[in-house]
């Protein structure tokens, strides 16, 4: 599935929930290559508080028993915390703006995916989402004889 930039997350199905706002920022100015310098100075925003309806990406299509690997890129990580698959991972950088990249594998039990925004590192401080891939890896082969 491509890359779903925050700048089009207006026509974005699969994001629901409370989302704060979409913008194109100057934040890095340096890429020399115009698309990632576009992905990186994207954004959506987690909202500052968490504590009330949870944002969420719902990505369908998924084949029971395949593995996969969804990345997601957050251009202002600080400390983010996601649930995937009933997992939680932490954007382990703070309140900076470097790109980072959280990476979750799981096996699909069923053919959705919903990821959940369930924290921030500090109260008050939105974690930037700049875009998501998912990849199909194929059938999980950790159950094979």
């Amino acid at each position: 599935m491509p890359f779903q930039g925050a700048a089009n997350a207006a026509g974005d199905a699969a994001l629901s929930g409370s989302w704060g706002g979409a913008a194109v920022l100057d934040y890095y100015p340096d890429p020399s290559d115009a698309t990632y310098k576009r992905l990186v100075n994207s954004l959506l925003q987690a909202p500052a508080d968490t504590t009330g309806i949870k944002p969420t990406l719902t990505l369908g299509g998924l084949t029971t028993g395949h593995a996969y690997r969804l990345q997601i890129i957050s251009n202002v990580p600080r400390n983010g915390v996601v649930e995937v698959a009933g997992c939680k991972h932490k954007l382990t950088i703070g309140d900076v703006k470097t790109p980072a990249l959280l990476t979750a594998t799981w096996q699909a039990t069923g053919g959705t995916l919903t990821l959940r925004w369930i924290a921030q590192g500090t109260p008050g401080t939105p974690v930037h989402f700049s875009a998501y891939a998912l990849h199909d890896l194929g059938p999980d082969k950790t159950n094979e004889k």
